[in-house]
């Protein structure tokens, strides 16, 4: 980086509310499995086709591995959000637009976050109930995916420092 950041790059409010709205699925994920545990099956879908149909079973016990690695997940994409030096950026980061573009990156972070915290809550409340994820799961989950990277993605381009074409 060739200058030096002078100034703290605060979340906006809707990425303060995607950052509550993570911590709030990381408990609800928690508080499901601990109300719910005696009723989930000994033997539970494990993985899911790309149509949604359970191909893969475990025990019961493999439950644990989705919340914890979203809760691992978690907090190194949440430390990774405070340190903007580590982001691939596409464009040139100056003085002039380094707010808005890491505020733009951050956001692709934030939203991201949120949208894989949901998932795996999704899956994991759907293999205790002992249930497809449906059909329509993967293309919604690609669908939010992509289309938060492609937005937040096509906005920083619009801080291209144009003066040095």
């Amino acid at each position: 980086m060739a200058f030096k950041i002078n100034k703290k790059i605060d979340f906006t409010k809707p990425q303060k509310l995607s950052e509550v709205l993570c911590i709030l699925v990381m408990i609800f994920l928690f508080g499901y499995l601990i109300l719910n545990w005696n009723e989930i099956p000994d033997e539970i879908p494990s993985h899911y086709n790309a149509l949604g149909e359970a191909d893969g079973w475990g025990s019961k016990a493999s439950m644990l591995i989705l919340p914890m690695i979203g809760g691992f997940l978690y907090l190194v994409i949440t430390l990774l959000s405070f340190m903007p030096y580590a982001w691939n950026i596409p464009i040139k980061v100056n003085e002039n637009n380094y707010i808005k573009v890491y505020q733009s990156t951050r956001s692709i972070i934030c939203y991201t976050k949120l949208i894989m915290l949901s998932t795996f809550t999704y899956i994991a409340i759907c293999s205790a109930k002992g249930i497809n994820i449906g059909t329509w799961f993967t293309f919604i989950f690609l669908a939010l995916t992509f289309g938060v990277i492609i937005v937040f993605t096509l906005n920083i381009f619009r801080y291209k420092d144009k003066s040095k074409l």
